[in-house]
């Protein structure tokens, strides 16, 4: 199964290799990385860390570092609002582009834990605003790699350059139970207002369409080039998600409420998974979280309680 897995991911990165050299054939673009305009790193009060990328990018193939590491699974992108299909490879986002848009990158950052502390790496070289909640408490502090510091409305903002980790744990709270979550939202949709954009769903551009003109054939070339070079990572992009979700996604814990909850027959009040995963009752909570938006699972209130409802199969 291992050596099945390793393939299957050897097979992808070829793929990806493909596709590139393919667009580069058929047409002269450039590959290079472009600069973002505004990256936006929010912790939010479970510890998970929603990552924001929105920038302005001319035609091509893309190569975009990624600030923080992600859960690829969780990762989503639009261009003018439009979904586009894109690739996470070695430290790396690819994705291409017919024509200038303004691009927003979302995705949840893999942070580690170990012994309750949460460490996040941040390796971007530009500055990167962090949200910090009032309950979250740094262990750690940047030092050189701050830029600069503000409050607003009791959460700290920090502009950083990395590279860094942060070290953080969550302060333990005197409400009971945690607040419930009822409708599931996705990441593309959470990430806090950016201080440089004034919206973080641009208004399409309408798309320039020349009159009295024909496209020379090298132009025709270079369309249909990154049409079917579209078509390929689309399709990938699709098998790949639709692929185990346990491969370098989920932990133990994560796994162990999955199977909790097919062995009820894919639903339990909290207080059940409480008993079936023997954690602690915040570790439970941080840990559903991560499972809700992943879409794995969905929260739902009955009378004072959560029923956790599992939404999709996973191969663990």
């Amino acid at each position: 199964m291992i050596i099945y897995e390793l393939g299957g991911a050897l097979k992808g990165s070829y793929i990806i290799l493909i596709c590139i050299l393919v667009v580069l054939f058929l047409h002269s673009i450039n590959v290079y990385s472009a600069l973002a305009s505004s990256i936006v790193v929010n912790i939010d009060e479970d510890g998970i860390v929603d990552v924001t990328i929105l920038m302005e990018v001319d035609e091509g193939v893309h190569s975009i570092p990624a600030p923080v590491d992600p859960i690829y699974l969780t990762i989503t992108a639009t261009a003018n609002n439009i979904p586009l299909p894109i690739i996470y490879s070695n430290g790396y986002l690819y994705f291409v582009l017919d024509s200038k848009a303004d691009v927003i990158i979302n995705y949840i950052a893999n942070v580690s834990m170990d012994n309750g502390i949460f460490n996040l790496g941040i390796r971007a070289d530009e500055v990167v605003e962090v949200r910090i909640p009032s309950n979250i408490v740094l262990l750690s502090w940047p030092g050189d790699n701050l830029v600069d510091a503000k409050v607003n409305q009791s959460m700290l903002i920090l502009f950083l350059k990395g590279p860094l980790t942060l070290k953080y744990v969550i302060k333990p709270s005197t409400k009971s139970p945690p607040p419930t979550l009822t409708n599931w939202t996705s990441p593309t949709t959470s990430p806090a207002p950016q201080p440089s954009t004034p919206s973080q769903s641009p208004t399409p551009s309408p798309i320039q369409t020349p009159t009295a003109q024909y496209p020379e054939p090298t132009t025709l070339v270079t369309v249909l080039g990154v049409i079917v070079i579209a078509v390929i990572l689309t399709a990938y992009l699709i098998r790949r998600r639709g692929a185990s979700a346990s491969n370098g996604v989920l932990d133990d814990v994560d796994k162990n409420i999955i199977k909790a909850l097919e062995a009820r027959g894919g639903t339990a009040l909290q207080s059940e998974l409480q008993s079936d995963v023997k954690v602690p009752k915040t570790t439970l909570w941080r840990h559903v979280r991560k499972l809700e938006k992943l879409g794995i699972v969905k929260v739902e209130k009955v009378g004072l309680q959560n029923k956790i409802v599992l939404m999709k199969k996973v191969k663990i």
